[in-house]
């Protein structure tokens, strides 16, 4: 810098992206016409808060499964970065999010709505069978096809009364309450 005044105080800014800004006075006087100056800039470290509902979804950080889970804090990433963030909790789909922090120090949020995953919840199954077969089977009034049946899907932990009817006959109703992952097996010999 060639265009400065001898005996006056001057006032550098040094940045670089992912640190923190530093400002520094400097004051020339004639002995300082050719001098160096050194400075160390901090990186520039921001954090991110997420919260998510339902609530204690792990989370995960570029790659790095934290122990906290939300609604948490993240402190000490760098910033000027984009950070990829999934937000997971068993039988929901994950949540997916990428931040980039700013060098000035702001939070980051993160609110994320976990979505149920029908799929990853553990289902109880079902096979009817009946003596005659060909006969008509309804689950909490709902006609759901002819016997035989094979691995009818159940919602778990709920009540469910099975009708299987057949014209000539006496109905049979059984009441089960469904179960995750248990299989039941239903075979009567219709009278």
């Amino acid at each position: 810098i060639s265009s400065l005044f001898l005996y006056r105080t001057y006032t550098i800014e040094f940045k670089k992206t992912g640190y923190k800004p530093k400002v520094v006075p400097v004051f020339l006087k004639e002995a300082d016409k050719e001098s160096s100056l050194f400075i160390s800039l901090d990186k520039a470290l921001g954090s991110v808060v997420i919260s998510s509902e339902p609530s204690d979804a792990i989370i995960t950080l570029n790659e790095k499964i934290f122990e906290e889970h939300t609604p948490a804090e993240i402190k000490g990433l760098e910033t000027g970065m984009e950070h990829h963030i999934i937000i997971s909790k068993e039988n929901y789909k994950n949540s997916l999010h990428a931040v980039t922090l700013n060098e000035d120090g702001e939070k980051s949020h993160i609110e994320a709505i976990l979505e149920i995953d029908i799929n990853a919840i553990p289902k109880a199954s079902l096979d009817l069978f009946s003596d005659p077969s060909s006969c008509s089977v309804v689950i909490n009034q709902k006609e759901i096809g002819k016997t035989p049946i094979y691995r009818f899907l159940l919602k778990p932990d709920q009540d469910f009364t099975i009708s299987i009817t057949c014209s000539d006959y006496h109905p049979y109703v059984q009441k089960i309450h469904s179960q995750p992952k248990r299989h039941f097996r239903i075979n009567p010999t219709l009278k």
